[in-house]
């Protein structure tokens, strides 16, 4: 038998092979009418997935909407390859693509907008949480995804970069913050529903707030809420938890100079309506200073674990169920002082949503946190030391129904607390020669009731109006135990129980919308708000100048106020340059009353406070944000200006800080430098003696410069970063307080 060579040309059984599966594909398509796409959509510019956007097929009246990683699946009945495809999120830019296109390009893109709106064909799942109803404010919003990859170790760093806020660091790495000009004590901040401020001195260390459990930071500006906490005299701090992450494991990894170093691994699971996650994260780092010729280590460690476990079902009566727990430490050591700082905080928050019983919603949170502070400190020859435990339980419920044609929102708090403070002073040591231990518990109730009466439609131009008005009351209980003994005990006022009550009432008003591709919103806002004395000032010693009338009372602060502002924004869709723009203005005046001044010294136990009989701060703050390159190329401008009349009253307070950020991003790829200005800060403080004396820090400025990729490989993803923060050099310090100083980091970021 012979063998036959046949000349085969695979190009063309390559051609008929493609031809028959494409045969069979169309065959299969029109026997079963049914298509399924499956792809993922990203945003064009920074390549991050998108979750939550809308798939909808108008012929047919079907859609979807993208998982929480992005991911989408569209089950058509059809063989129509022309058909059109609509895509819509309130972020983004709506898009029209075919069903032809999709099955040769599954993966979309899509272009990030400056006016969102709300116009959704297909209602898909969304993030739920308790947020409370309140009177309008000025609101800004900070995706905390976005500063992942920027150096920033807390929350404390990325409210710096708000132009209203002024951020406190000490050595020890304890963050305060500052809000339009008002004092730490001034501001509430509140993680899953829990407010944080101690009782002792109402601060809150925002440090120690994990970024790896924090969707966006909300920062709601002025001192008229009413839902939150009559404490909040300069604003409220609204830290909400990340249920969904579009991941199941990741790690971040921080690097820096002077041994430097910050680590973050996270785990997250879904199962249909239940979700959980857990993360641990560590971080240390040693930095050198020379003093007298003498080089000493200054040292600071943390570590941090928490988890979140929930339920979700918007279509349920029960919508959501969450719990949050965290448990964490910070430790900081100072080789030339001797002082130890060692702190330690646990919390522990449960959350749920539902209807029913009449309401169109109710909310209910309930939670614990506890936190001990030690601190052991060495000067000239004397040690003083002292150890606070502080812990509270809290409870608040939010309900929301419409009454004709009213809408009211109704909130309910209550919170037990307990402080416990023991000081001593050993001088010289082993001799002591100052000793006090004081416990004092409190207990409250709140209630706030918002009416708001809406308009619709109002004008051709706008779409909504309202008008507000809401009350509040609060009532107060602190007791004093009467175990406290001490070296100052017979200067104590030893009176067991004080009581506290105050209603206020407070009006607004404000308005919504849009024409062409113009948007605009305003409000108005007139109001008072009371906030009584903190527990710090109960257990402290009154200052008496000598041969002058005591001028201390310790009676409850008072403001008075007015708060305006509006939001104006332009897109231009069809311009390949310039995108659009955004101004933001608010102006506000508070009037305050009986204002508390803490005159502690840092080297002494003993606790002094006045009081400032009348205090004003009036001031403004500004945006203007331009958008250009199909929003690749923004430029942030902000500017805050205040005038504070008593400045002793609020030390270390710049009444004009100016920031300017120019930030790139295309194809994964962002580059941002980042300028700010702080002018001179003033503050009245005791000296080491009895007395006095006022310090002035001088004006500040300096740069950031951050540059990242994101990367992505089959289901892996990841970032890399480089940040060098502060790079404009500025030594100047003030005793534990550190103003800037510089930074440089390497970050990355792996997810799966």
């Amino acid at each position: 038998m012979k063998l036959k060579f046949i000349h085969v040309s695979w190009l063309r059984i390559g051609r008929q092979a493609g031809w028959m599966v494409l045969g069979l594909f169309m065959v299969s398509v029109s026997h079963g009418q049914s298509l399924i796409l499956e792809g993922k959509c990203r945003d064009v510019n920074q390549r991050t997935l998108i979750p939550y956007v809308n798939f909808y097929v108008p012929a047919l009246g079907v859609g979807t909407v993208s998982d929480i990683y992005g991911k989408y699946v569209l089950q058509l009945q059809t063989a129509d390859t022309s058909l059109s495809v609509v895509l819509s999120h309130i972020g983004y830019e709506k898009k029209t693509v075919t069903i032809g296109a999709l099955l040769q390009n599954p993966d979309v893109d899509l272009r990030s907008r400056l006016i969102q709106f709300n116009e959704v064909e297909v209602v898909g799942r969304r993030e739920s949480g308790l947020t409370v109803k309140d009177i309008p404010l000025a609101i800004a919003v900070m995706p905390v995804r976005q500063f992942e990859v920027k150096g920033f170790l807390d929350t404390g760093d990325i409210l710096s970069t708000d132009h209203s806020i002024q951020t406190t660091e000490l050595v020890s790495g304890r963050k305060t913050i500052s809000l339009r000009g008002g004092n730490p004590d001034d501001v509430t901040i509140i993680h899953h529903g829990l407010r944080l401020n101690g009782n002792l001195t109402w601060q809150a260390d925002v440090s120690t707030i994990d970024l790896a459990d924090v969707e966006q930071l909300e920062i709601i500006k002025g001192a008229l809420t009413s839902s939150y906490s009559p404490d909040a005299f300069s604003g409220v701090i609204n830290i909400v938890p990340r249920k969904h992450r579009d991941y199941s494991v990741k790690f971040r990894q921080l690097l820096g100079p002077e041994r430097n170093g910050d680590w973050t691994f996270q785990l997250h699971r879904t199962s249909g309506p239940w979700y959980g996650s857990v993360s641990a994260g560590m971080g240390a780092y040693r930095r050198e200073y020379e003093s007298d010729k003498v080089v000493y280590q200054l040292q600071n460690s943390d570590q941090v674990y928490s988890g979140m476990a929930g339920y979700e079902n918007p279509d349920g009566v029960v919508k959501d169920v969450s719990v949050f727990t965290q448990t964490g430490s910070n430790k900081y050591e100072n080789e030339r002082s001797g002082e130890v700082v060692a702190t330690r905080l646990n919390l522990l928050s449960l959350s749920m949503e539902t209807a029913g019983l009449g309401f169109d919603r109710v909310g209910l949170m309930a939670g614990y946190w506890y936190q001990t502070d030690e601190q052991k400190m060495k000067v000239a020859n004397q040690v003083t030391e002292r150890l606070v435990d502080d812990q509270s339980l809290q409870a608040t419920l939010t309900v929301t129904r419409p009454f004709g044609g009213l809408f009211l929102d109704g909130v309910l708090q209550m919170e037990k607390a307990w402080l416990q403070t023991s000081d001593n002073l050993q001088s010289p040591p082993g001799f002591v020669t100052y000793s006090q231990k004081v416990a004092i518990g409190r207990q409250g109730i709140g209630t706030a009731v918002i009416i708001r009466y809406p308009f619709e439609q109002p004008a051709d131009w706008i779409h909504m109006a309202d008008i507000s008005a809401s009350f509040r009351y609060d009532h107060v209980r602190d007791d004093l135990d009467p175990e406290t003994k001490g070296t100052n005990e017979d200067k104590l006022n030893k009176s067991l129980s004080r009581t506290w009550n105050a209603g206020v009432l407070k009006l607004s008003s404000s308005f919504e919308g849009a024409r062409g591709h113009h948007y605009m919103k305003g409000y108005l806002n007139f109001g008072r708000t009371v906030k009584f004395p903190r527990l710090l000032y109960q257990i402290s010693l009154p200052f008496e100048k000598p041969d002058e009338d005591p001028v201390t009372h310790l009676e409850p602060e008072e403001i008075q106020g007015m708060d305006a502002g509006f939001l104006i924004a332009r897109e231009y869709p069809d311009n390949d340059r310039y995108s659009g723009w955004q101004l933001q203005s608010s102006f506000f005046r508070t009037y305050y009353q009986n204002k508390f001044r803490n005159l502690a010294d840092p080297s002494s136990p003993v606790l002094l406070f006045d009081n400032v009989d009348l205090a004003e701060i009036t001031g403004t703050d500004q945006t203007l944000s331009l958008f250009f390159f199909r929003n690749r190329l923004s430029v942030d401008l902000g500017l805050s200006l205040y005038d504070i009349s008593e400045k002793a009253a609020f030390p270390f307070k710049s009444d004009l800080k100016q920031t300017v950020a120019l930030t790139w991003t295309q194809s994964g790829y962002q580059v941002q430098g980042r300028w700010f200005y702080e002018n001179e800060q003033t503050a009245w403080v005791r000296n080491a003696g009895t007395g006095f004396e006022t310090i002035e820090l001088p004006p500040y400025n300096n740069m950031d410069l951050h540059a990242s990729k994101q990367l992505e490989w089959n289901d892996f993803r990841g970032t890399v970063g480089l940040s060098a923060r502060n790079i404009l050099n500025r030594p100047e310090t003030f005793e534990t307080l550190i103003l800037r100083d510089r930074r440089f980091y390497i970050i990355f970021t792996v997810q799966y």
